[in-house]
């Protein structure tokens, strides 16, 4: 007996999967069942209904699928696509810290690569250059930025006192000024 159905409504319970009906051939495809309840005035009433598998042997689904559902698989392949691109924008990022980005050579271009090694050191070597030369300059240009002597570590018995700083290479000696009569 069903105690309360209310209008539109509807109950639905699950009466046999395909899974297990094909596995076992011995399971019947036509169920009977009747169902009996009484309305709110006492009257009975009866409903028969017949449960048969057999129509849907055979039988397709259609899925309706909505704007929603393309959303979320366009979202799904957006994340995707974007994760791939970090992976390959990561390994990109450490190329191009060397050499000036990405270089392809060839089996037998072992010679382009030792240029763009060396190329790179030169740039390094004159970079330092550059630094040592703009720091004497500095010395020079403003003395009171730089101590006078510099800090002298402590020493065993007889011996010398060491500084504690690197003395910096011997500077160039200035080129003597011409005179604008002489000839060059």
């Amino acid at each position: 007996m069903i105690p309360f159905l209310a209008p539109q409504q509807e109950w639905r319970t699950v009466w046999d999967a395909g899974i297990f009906r094909s596995r076992s051939s011995g399971i019947a495809a036509r169920h009977g069942a009747e169902i009996s309840f009484e309305d709110g005035r006492g009257d009975m009433f009866t409903t028969r209904a017949i449960l048969d598998w057999d129509i849907y042997v055979g039988a397709r689904r259609v899925v309706i699928k909505g704007t929603h559902d393309l959303v979320r698989l366009f979202d799904d392949k957006l994340k995707e696509q974007n994760r791939v691109l970090s992976d390959i924008r990561q390994i990109l990022a450490r190329y191009s810290r060397e050499h000036e980005g990405i270089w392809v050579y060839g089996a037998n271009d072992d010679g382009e690569r030792e240029f763009r090694v060396e190329r790179a050191r030169q740039e390094a070597e004159e970079a330092a250059e550059s630094r040592r030369q703009i720091d004497q300059l500095r010395r020079k240009l403003v003395p009171h930025e730089f101590p006078a002597e510099p800090p002298t570590l402590p020493t065993a018995a007889g011996t010398e006192p060491r500084s504690s700083r690197v003395p910096a290479p011997p500077s160039p000696d200035p080129e003597p000024e011409s005179s604008a009569a002489e000839p060059k």
